[in-house]
């Protein structure tokens, strides 16, 4: 069972205790304090500092970008972007990619690329330049070609369920042709999304050092059986893995069902508490404390 142990001095977090005889867990709590300060930490951090200004990619990365938007197929092989303004091949910032799609600058395909890039290295999710590709295709695709900032709110505001194909979850982690499961970018270009777009909708970002430690947090917060009722509790025990090509699709989309009512069901419980924290914030507590 886990205690809250509060700590009365303002840089040190509070944490979620729990020791038996085996072995001692700590955990960074979920309360208003660590929020406000792992969100000022989050601000300070240069790189989100960055993402979050709309800064525009060099004139190289723009003509490369909008070249590659009007081909069929993945073609060039040597794409090199970075995340650091100023160098001649600067991706451009997370901000100014969603903004580009909201405002139709460019074209769609290519504003959907950069957004897909940008995600790909600020979040170090790890996927080629030619598997993003060929998702961004795919996702256009199944939008019968519209990606048009109207379009991708309407997609954006249905609900995921792990029996629908029809979700741009679905679509972006589908793998396709000699590709993976893509889950973790999936999530947070759905995140990212609703939140530049400024939507009311949220999703989780799922993420490897979140996941590892999300069954903690179901044990510290989430004391009720009927919470525990569904039969997500194989995912829990599994820590959420989703590694895998082919088949594992669908079970991606299990697990992301999973991970996300567990998050949605402990940000309900602390809410009864009167402890306000979002998606975002949850991640980053968890994010930031265990990196």
């Amino acid at each position: 069972m886990f205690k809250l142990k509060d700590s009365k001095n303002p840089y040190e977090l509070d944490m979620e205790v729990s020791s038996t005889v085996e072995k001692t867990i700590k955990i960074p709590a979920l309360t208003e304090k660590n929020r406000n300060f792992i969100e000022a930490v989050v601000k300070l951090d240069s790189r989100y500092g960055k993402e979050a200004i709309i800064n525009k990619p060099s004139d190289t990365v723009l003509k490369e970008l909008q070249w590659l938007s009007k081909q069929t197929e993945f073609v060039e092989d040597t794409l090199s972007f970075s995340i650091i303004p100023g160098e001649d091949n600067y991706l451009g910032s997370t901000h100014y990619w969603f903004d580009a799609i909201k405002n139709n600058l460019n074209n769609d395909f290519c504003n959907l690329l950069g957004a897909l890039y940008n995600i790909n290295l600020t979040n170090s999710t790890r996927r080629s330049y030619r598997e993003i590709f060929y998702k961004a295709k795919n996702l256009r695709e199944k939008l019968n070609n519209k990606l048009d900032f109207n379009t991708l709110k309407n997609e954006l505001s249905k609900d995921f369920s792990q029996n629908c194909n029809n979700h741009i979850i679905s679509y972006l982690t589908y793998p396709g042709q000699n590709g993976a499961c893509t889950l973790s970018l999936a999530s947070k270009f759905c995140s990212y999304a609703c939140e530049y777009f400024g939507l009311d909708k949220s999703y989780s970002k799922y993420d490897t050092i979140v996941s590892d430690n999300l069954k903690y947090y179901i044990d510290a917060y989430l004391t009720d059986e009927q919470d525990l009722s569904k039969d997500y509790n194989k995912f829990r025990d599994s820590k959420f893995k989703v590694n895998g090509q082919g088949k594992k699709f669908e079970r991606s989309l299990k697990v992301y069902q999973a991970y996300s009512y567990f998050i949605e069901r402990i940000i309900e419980k602390l809410a009864v508490k009167k402890v306000s924290i979002n998606k975002n914030e949850l991640d980053h507590i968890i994010w930031y404390s265990k990196k």
